[in-house]
């Protein structure tokens, strides 16, 4: 049985969130209301991480200064290399501390599905132009957990993950990306039956919880996987 003192906690804190977005949907600039509802999601992931994860927003780089597309919300591991600049919680990461990205939308349609696949794949170990971390991981044979990407709407007009799928051009190999969609589940892909399968929920507070949970579990693990600190093997 789950605690039910951290599940109405959690279920409170969401809640709340969506009140806040809910409060904010009338204010005309778009980019103005996409913040507001980027930096509610924020408190809830703070609150379920030790502290010595951080998070910020902005773009991700490696050490052959390859960027990745622009990540609203950036979760890394204080404890390797720290942000290259960092503003107001805006800046540059390095991949070989970044876990997660996650993009927030006010509504997911097809182009938001894209950039989240195209963020996603520019992460992607399988991408032969995509970001490198650049010191060999503490797995076998040297390798390495590379971040994770998912997106999370507050309310979707896309009605067909799979059909936005096919349309997608940038790759055909598809990268590991996840999408927290709350009137109708949490989606992840699955490899063997070629589609997006969504875990059923009850409710979209529930919904955010379960995406929070698998979306966050092992982060500590795949911080492990990674090699120890090296300034020097950026610098020379």
């Amino acid at each position: 049985m789950p605690s039910q003192f951290l599940t109405t906690i959690l279920h409170n804190k969401i809640q709340q969130a969506y009140d806040n977005a809910e409060a904010v949907s009338k204010i005309p600039h778009s980019t103005v209301k996409g913040t507001f509802r980027e930096s509610f999601l924020v408190p809830i992931i703070e609150s379920l991480l030790p502290p010595h994860f951080g998070i910020g927003s902005g773009q991700i780089v490696d050490r052959w200064d390859t960027f990745s597309p622009q990540a609203d919300i950036i979760i890394y591991d204080k404890r390797k290399i720290p942000p290259i600049i960092e503003q107001n919680g805006l800046g540059i990461y390095f991949i070989d501390s970044v876990h997660r990205a996650i993009e927030v939308k006010s509504n997911l349609d097809k182009l938001g599905m894209h950039q989240t696949l195209d963020l996603s794949w520019s992460l992607c170990p399988d991408n032969p132009n995509g970001l490198r971390i650049v010191k060999r991981g503490n797995l076998g044979n040297g390798h390495t957990n590379y971040p994770l990407v998912s997106c999370f709407a507050y309310k979707q007009s896309l009605k067909d993950l799979d059909k936005a799928l096919s349309q997608w051009k940038t790759s055909k190999v598809i990268p590991n990306a996840s999408f927290c969609l709350p009137d109708t589940g949490y989606f992840r892909y699955d490899r063997e039956q070629k589609k997006y399968i969504a875990r059923p929920t009850n409710g979209k507070v529930e919904t955010t919880a379960t995406y929070l949970s698998f979306y966050l579990t092992c982060i500590e693990e795949e911080a492990a996987s990674r090699g120890d600190y090296s300034l020097l093997e950026w610098m020379l």
